[in-house]
């Protein structure tokens, strides 16, 4: 076949085995594989715009699923002959609206890395510039002949609506991802990839019903999707719809799924909110066993699952927490609001949280919801009486007191306080613990940190000392 085929081709298989309920560990090695194969096919064709545009976005693949892999010394070369490729095609006096995907979607990514890993990147000749990166999405969804369009598209809506919080407003963010899902469903009428970011627009902007008629409908027209029932699960356990929350997760755990631990964790905290504490901790107790191991929402539901049980209490309290964690405590209808207060309080009366440390997640969750309604200086109380606890809550790592530093920075930056603002998120990054998913409270600061120009020393982790080698290496090794 010829390259370009074989390029759509890769595209295809992936996105088939998402909807065919296949784990993505399992289609790792044959999605590398068939983009790999790709950009050999293209690299024997003779040179043109056209076998570059492919080989490029080839490339681009291959290199994202080997840093994935953590094959970082392959990932990181064909990361950089990919771009040295883009950025020949964008320099060009008329770039192709696909050269301009491709580099778009570089910068966009490189924007999202750790800040600590970016200088060694440099190295390699790139530059992080998200709105370069979506200026150049939006050229090439823009043109509804480009074969990349739809991808633009995806990638543009998934940037707005899945980001990790920051100091930037959220609603210019959703304006955009409303203007382009509302294009892209009228053009794509019976894409389930566009659909399923309506429907995550949907629970974002407090859409409810709406969001769970298009998930309902995912579920019909994909029935062994086990990751639309979990998602449909997610949705009312947002709204704190405990029963159907739990139907639609046992419904996910029976069909099979990619993150196992999570289903069975989010199935515990239903059974809890229904009374049903006992089971809840059976359920607990098999997180660990049924986890998979490469799924990073499982390594975080065995953590906190580990934490549970060595604290059993907490239980009362961590699904509330699991909203306001994932940020969905800001599109709570007024009745699911209420629940939530209501939820709270009762977890409140109960002498175990008269005292610290589960004090301090009920203060957490307490003033979350006063500066959501206004309350600011009531808020601010309740923070505070949560960072005068420090020694004893950093002591056993709480989570509370992270959380309370983060949220003390955001109320000094918005009252213009720039500075308090920088101490609160320097203090509380050094108290991080960077659990996985980008709304991990680690990557709040440090996008909080990056947002403010504030230089913090290298940190890096095994994975980004191992990438900050291969990057080193291979501008080393590169021919002059």
């Amino acid at each position: 076949c010829s390259p370009r085929q074989a390029l759509e081709h890769s595209y295809l298989s992936v996105f088939e085995a998402f909807f065919q309920n296949v784990p993505f560990s399992q289609i790792q090695d044959s999605a590398l594989q068939n983009f790999t194969n790709a950009s050999r096919l293209a690299f024997l064709e003779p040179e043109s715009t056209a076998r570059d545009l492919i080989l490029a976005d080839a490339l681009l693949m291959q290199s994202l699923l080997q840093l994935a892999s953590k094959a970082y010394l392959a990932g990181c070369y064909n990361l950089r002959k990919s771009w040295k490729l883009f950025e020949a095609l964008i320099q060009a006096p008329h770039p192709d609206s696909m050269a301009k995907y491709g580099a778009g979607i570089l910068y966009l990514l490189l924007s999202l890395l750790p800040r600590s890993v970016l200088p060694w990147l440099k190295l390699i000749g790139f530059a992080p510039d998200r709105e370069l990166g979506f200026k150049m999405l939006k050229e090439c969804w823009a043109d509804p002949t480009s074969l990349r369009c739809g991808h633009a598209g995806l990638v543009l809506a998934s940037a707005c609506l899945l980001q990790s919080p920051s100091l930037e407003p959220l609603q210019p963010s959703l304006d955009l991802a409303e203007e382009v899902l509302d294009r892209a469903l009228g053009r794509y009428t019976n894409s389930p990839l566009f659909t399923l970011l309506r429907a995550t627009w949907c629970r974002r902007t407090g859409c409810f019903q709406e969001a769970v008629t298009l998930v309902q409908g995912l579920t019909t027209q994909f029935p062994r999707a086990s990751v639309c029932h979990f998602l449909l699960g997610s949705l009312y356990f947002v709204q704190m719809q405990w029963g159907p929350a739990l139907e639609a997760f046992t419904t996910s755990s029976h069909k099979g799924t990619d993150m196992p631990g999570t289903v069975s964790y989010c199935m515990a905290q239903c059974h809890a909110m229904l009374h049903n504490r006992s089971f809840a901790l059976e359920l607990l107790q098999q997180v660990q066993i049924v986890a998979n191991p490469k799924s990073p929402s499982d390594k975080f539901a065995t953590s906190y699952t580990d934490h549970l049980l060595r604290r059993p209490k907490e239980l009362s309290i961590a699904p509330l927490f699991g909203i306001y964690r994932r940020c969905d405590h800001f599109a709570l209808s007024p009745e699911a609001r209420q629940k939530f207060m209501t939820a709270l309080e009762e977890v409140g009366e109960d002498p175990a949280y008269q005292s610290f440390p589960l004090k301090g997640l009920y203060l957490l969750l307490k003033g979350a919801l006063s500066i959501l309604e206004g309350n600011t200086a009531e808020g601010e109380a309740a923070f505070l009486s949560i960072l005068k606890q420090h020694a004893e809550l950093a002591a056993t790592k709480e989570l509370s007191l992270k959380y309370a530093y983060y949220e003390m920075g955001v109320a000094a930056y918005r009252k213009g306080e720039v500075e308090r603002a920088k101490t609160y998120f320097l203090d509380g990054q050094r108290l991080a613990v960077n659990f996985s998913g980008m709304r991990s409270i680690a990557a709040r600061f440090g996008i909080a940190l990056q947002q403010l120009a504030v230089d913090t020393p290298p940190d890096l982790d095994s994975d980004q000392s191992e990438l900050a080698v291969a990057a080193r290496k291979v501008v080393e090794e590169e021919p002059q």
